[in-house]
């Protein structure tokens, strides 16, 4: 079973993308990085995917990381998506973090949060999965981030 990471950049930066496993790693050929950059305001662009069945372990915890940063290589925003291996698959949780905040986030959700960087730039995330319309029979992670006007909320 795969579950796909999509990303909405609503921002007007071109933004890269890398994919991390801090901790235990999930072997190559059972995630993948689909796009290493997304252009400003370039919706629902899908970046990355983990299969939750081969390479997971029962018990064992595992995290990806999908690091969103600006043309500087600062980050704006990290996805997480962490996995507990269950005897036939894995269960999922989702998260968002960077120097500004650190959301659990946990199940489906959706979360919302938001922060202002050190150049007094306002910013929101929101992040939920759930089966997308027109995408595959499993349950997909969605990220929209966008920077924000004072007093506007996520």
């Amino acid at each position: 079973m795969a579950t796909n990471v999509y990303i909405n950049n609503l921002t007007p930066l071109t933004v890269d993308l890398t994919v991390t496993f801090p901790g235990n790693s999930i072997a190559a050929g059972d995630w993948g990085q689909t796009q290493t950059s997304l252009q400003p305001f370039d919706p629902a662009n899908q970046v990355a995917w983990v299969n939750r069945d081969v390479g997971i372990h029962d018990g064992e915890s595992y995290t990806m990381l999908v690091n969103v940063n600006d043309s500087s290589g600062n980050l704006i925003v990290s996805t997480n998506l962490g996995l507990t291996g269950t005897l036939l698959s894995s269960n999922l949780t989702i998260g968002a973090q960077n120097s500004y905040f650190n959301d659990p986030g946990g199940n489906a959700g959706p979360y919302s949060d938001a922060w202002t960087d050190a150049n007094d730039q306002s910013w929101a995330v929101e992040f939920s999965y759930s089966l997308l319309p027109n995408s595959s029979l499993f349950d997909d992670v969605i990220y929209n981030f966008f920077m924000t006007t004072q007093g506007q909320q996520p």
